[in-house]
């Protein structure tokens, strides 16, 4: 309730990035919490981990998949390059995405692809979007007490 308060929240859609799988209640929550407010949450779990390679051929070349290469497992889950390696001989790592319908995978991707572009300063294009770039190292350091000292504004805390 917290995170998402009713004064700002109430009616609205919302996408929301989960770095890696939703635990126990966590979607029971959310969505419960949604249904209370009026408004409507999309869950996307992007798992960093374990996925397989995706390769793209042309000319009856094995290449690296252009960046928003997708392989759809279905209509919730796919794989998907949402940035390449910086080295040509290097494959990139896809990030397993699943979601939930309505919101198909197509949405879903479509989320992450945009919000990749979002990083201030990267010198290379991040793998994550914003939504859960360093959330484990966030988290860590909000449960040792170092958060920011104002959460609202113009300028992102991280900068």
């Amino acid at each position: 309730q917290s995170l998402f308060p009713l004064s700002e929240f109430s009616g609205k859609r919302v996408v929301i990035h989960r770095d890696g799988y939703f635990r126990g209640y966590e979607k029971h929550a959310l969505k419960e919490w949604a249904n209370k407010i009026g408004a409507e949450f999309f869950l996307v779990e992007v798992i960093k981990t374990g996925s397989p390679r995706l390769y793209a051929i042309a000319s009856q070349k094995i290449q690296q998949p252009e960046k928003g290469s997708m392989f759809k497992i279905s209509d919730t889950e796919a794989l998907l390059v949402s940035s390449l390696p910086p080295f040509t001989n290097a494959t990139p790592q896809p990030l397993h995405i699943r979601t939930e319908a309505p919101f198909t995978i197509e949405k879903a991707a479509h989320s992450i692809l945009c919000l990749t572009l979002l990083h201030y300063g990267s010198l290379r294009p991040p793998r994550l979007p914003v939504t859960i770039h360093y959330s484990d190292r966030i988290a860590y350091l909000a449960l040792h007490g170092i958060k920011p000292k104002n959460l609202e504004g113009e300028i992102p805390f991280w900068l």
